[in-house]
């Protein structure tokens, strides 16, 4: 039952690749549809810029994901436990901060998206809460997807 909660103890790369470009185009399309229904103007203009921050944050998670198991997951009994997903909450948080951050950095310096938000701290702490989403997300996705292609006819 543990390996099968846990997509990171076997993901293969091009599947991790695939899951955080889907997750990340989603939140692109996430936050495109929320400046078109806020009445942001160039908010078309935008989607680039947006794209770029999504697919920065959703592969940071994936990568803290792989460093928390590496990290942590020696010291865990079950990696996949209630426990072992509560020690990577942190990891997720920080990770999403950062990528959020350094994904808004990049495309606001490449021109792709405008950012006023300066001093960075609420950018940051959203990040993080969607860091965690992402992360919550991503696990849930890759319980669905083994869950699918498990045999019914096999009982353990």
């Amino acid at each position: 039952m543990s390996v099968v909660l846990s997509p990171s103890l076997s993901d293969r790369p091009s599947l991790a690749f695939a899951r955080s470009l889907a997750i990340g185009t989603a939140l692109a399309g996430l936050a495109a549809a929320t400046d078109f229904f806020y009445g942001n103007r160039p908010w078309s203009q935008h989607i680039p810029g947006l794209l770029l921050v999504g697919n920065v944050l959703a592969s940071a998670v994936w990568g803290a994901d792989r460093l928390s198991l590496s990290a942590l997951g020696p010291m865990l009994r079950k990696p996949s436990s209630p426990l072992g997903y509560a020690a990577r909450l942190p990891f997720w948080y920080f990770s999403g901060a950062i990528g959020a951050v350094s994904g808004l950095l990049i495309a606001k310096r490449w021109n792709l998206l405008t950012v006023f938000d300066i001093p960075v701290k609420n950018l940051f702490s959203l990040g993080g809460k969607v860091g965690i989403g992402v992360g919550i997300t991503m696990h849930l996705l890759g319980f669905f997807y083994r869950f699918m292609r498990r045999d019914p006819r096999r009982t353990t």
